[in-house]
């Protein structure tokens, strides 16, 4: 269970990094974060008091505090009942223009590098097939596709008779080749 809340608290600390560097770097040009943030506001009540989202949520809570009033400015004669969604975008769009980022805490810009499984292919390849199948002006039948990526030890124990297992279809001796039947 220790694990499992690691795991999940890692994970929300990147999602509010993400969050963070959007407000931080692009918010002019993504009001539609900021209306997000501004329609859900009182779900980072909860994570305030966690040392390890305090210092992200921060950042938030000062996006927020300053659209917050500027929509109370802009709506205050309207009434609640009368602003639709359009307005409240209209106005975000309008303020996020005008931001200038006073009072939000810079953090180093996020850099994500992307790390080579040991078989990239197991995923790639039928990926790529299926990108192929769904967006070419080629006929494929999906169901005549055989797709087999290289061979693991387990199949290469079955390809050296080690190992008979029932009811599997037989592998080709060469498990790269891709079939259209």
């Amino acid at each position: 269970v220790l694990d499992y809340l690691n795991i999940y608290t890692d994970f929300l600390r990147i999602v509010l990094e993400i969050v963070n560097a959007i407000l931080t770097y692009a918010l002019p040009r993504n009001p539609e974060v900021v209306y997000a943030l501004l329609h859900r506001q009182e779900l980072f009540a909860p994570f305030r008091s966690h040392p390890r989202f305090s210092e992200l949520l921060d950042n938030i809570q000062a996006v927020l505090d300053y659209f917050n009033s500027r929509m109370d400015t802009t709506c205050s004669g309207n009434g609640s009942a009368d602003i639709s969604v359009e307005k409240v975008l209209a106005v975000v769009t309008a303020t996020a223009r005008a931001w200038r980022g006073d009072g939000i805490k810079l953090f180093t810009e996020l850099r994500f590098t992307y790390e080579e499984e040991a078989h990239p292919e197991e995923f790639f390849v039928p990926y790529v097939w299926s990108l192929v199948c769904a967006h070419s002006s080629i006929p494929w039948d999906p169901a005549a596709i055989a797709l087999f990526g290289p061979t693991s030890g387990f199949q290469n124990a079955i390809l050296d008779g080690e190992i008979e297992e029932i009811g599997a279809p037989v592998l080709p001796q060469n498990p790269s080749n891709l079939n259209s039947q």
